[in-house]
């Protein structure tokens, strides 16, 4: 049996995301400075360049694209936890273009806010830290 932790929200945010502006450092530094050590978040709106990419399992490495230009965010999800004592986000991003065709994957930096709203949920439960897993080459929960 899977023994998860349960959580509870403290305090939930909605905002606007600054233009020309990287999406994760954005939540980042608003977890930094709000002292939010544990989160989720749904992010809408549209960037006006996107990086991401997928995790090649068998070489334990990321791969990823850019582009710029016009793209709706069809969904873009995550939390944050922590990494070395600070807030870190892992997020997935797909995105649409000018003709519906959509893409994502690993949201990477460099991901420019061109217009979006993010509601932002803190919770309150046991911290989850994250650390290198050997298995898997990936920076996990413990």
């Amino acid at each position: 049996m899977i023994n998860w932790p349960i959580y509870e929200t403290k305090r939930q945010f909605l905002g606007r995301m600054p233009k020309d502006q990287d999406i994760l450092h954005t939540i980042e530094n608003f977890c930094k400075t709000e002292n939010i050590e544990m989160a989720t978040f749904s992010l809408i709106g549209a960037v006006s360049k996107v990086s991401y990419g997928y995790y090649d399992q068998r070489l334990k490495e990321y791969t990823s694209f850019s582009k710029e230009g016009s793209y709706e965010i069809v969904n873009c999800t995550g939390n944050v936890s922590q990494l070395n004592g600070s807030p870190f986000v892992h997020a997935h991003i797909m995105v649409a273009d000018h003709l519906g065709r959509t893409t994502g994957g690993h949201l990477f930096s460099d991901t420019l806010i061109f217009a979006g709203e993010i509601e932002l949920k803190e919770l309150i439960g046991d911290i989850q830290k994250r650390e290198n897993d050997i298995e898997t080459g990936l920076k996990l929960w413990t």
